[in-house]
């Protein structure tokens, strides 16, 4: 008995979707095809969106790279140029020091040649301003 209760169970739906009209079985599918299409279409503009934002994020990222890239390019050519400019400033204190000793020993000679003259003013104004600047090195000198 419970054999043939089985095999009537299994009939029953095919049984019942018989007795049912054609129209209802096809509705029941369209709305759940109409269910699977919204969820796909939600699912669909949240990819999108998604999307955009990733886009929108890596566009932001490469800005920034270039960014980056531009201020690293920028602080070697700074860096160069400072560089450059430390040289050029250790140059001319090595003159102005390389000058100093020269006028010293201008200095020198000229006060030998006539130990009981006097000097000219000349020589003692530059006797007056290589005064500051001895014992000092060129560096100290530009702020005194």
């Amino acid at each position: 008995a419970s054999a043939e209760d089985a095999q009537g169970a299994e009939k029953r739906p095919d049984a019942e979707e018989a007795s049912m009209p054609h129209w209802a079985t096809r509705c029941a599918w369209r709305d759940e095809l109409d269910l699977r299409a919204g969820q796909l279409e939600r699912t669909s503009l949240q990819f999108d969106a998604t999307k955009r934002s990733l886009d929108a994020a890596n566009e932001e990222l490469q800005w920034q790279a270039t960014s980056a890239e531009a201020l690293r390019t920028r602080l070697t050519d700074v860096l160069r140029a400072t560089s450059a400019e430390e040289r050029r400033g250790e140059e001319a204190f090595a003159e102005e020091a390389r000058r100093c000793v020269v006028l010293q020993e201008l200095l020198q000679r000229w006060a030998n040649m006539k130990p009981d003259a006097p000097l000219p003013q000349a020589c003692i104004q530059a006797q007056q301003l290589l005064k500051p600047s001895e014992g000092k090195d060129p560096v100290h000198m530009q702020s005194s």
